[in-house]
């Protein structure tokens, strides 16, 4: 499946080996179990809300995304790097005076590791773009336009 791309040399292990699960839970349950954690049931069973991350800067390798539905889950498989971006211009200049710096905020990206029925096991770039005060994360696959709301929950995986 070819997770070069990771810089988790041991995720990339695991996926090459036989512990891959068909669909998203049934792999991350399986790498809980090459981690020595418990799996979990379902999806929405890793959402432990008293260990979600509140900021971007504390996302990690091998934190775990779950979707706010409660529908999908995924592990994040690289440390996510920051990347300031212009915010877009809205409206024309009101004068002639020198225009201001554009204003700036910054977004995150990392690969992530999931399984589905219908793309199968991968690894695609997801961008972080914000994160509310209820530590709901906003994130976008590099492959999709749309937006995702997941929460980013740490279970200790990289120990």
């Amino acid at each position: 499946y070819g997770f070069a791309k990771s810089a988790s040399a041991e995720l990339q292990k695991f996926a090459d080996g036989r512990y891959v699960g068909l669909d998203y839970s049934g792999f991350v349950s399986n790498y809980f179990v090459v981690r020595g954690k418990v799996p979990k049931t379902n999806a929405e069973s890793y959402d432990d809300k008293n260990e979600r991350r509140k900021t971007m800067e504390d996302v990690t390798a091998l934190d775990v995304m779950v979707w706010a539905d409660g529908k999908h889950v995924a592990v994040i498989g690289t440390s996510p790097i920051a990347h300031v971006v212009a915010d877009p211009h809205h409206g024309r200049p009101k004068s002639a005076a020198p225009a201001a710096p554009p204003k700036t905020h910054t977004e995150y990206t990392c690969l992530v590791v999931e399984s589905n029925g219908h793309r199968g096991l991968g690894a695609e770039e997801y961008t972080l773009l914000s994160v509310d005060i209820h530590g709901v994360f906003k994130v976008r696959r590099q492959s999709e336009q749309r937006t995702w709301d997941v929460h980013i929950v740490n279970w200790n995986l990289a120990k």
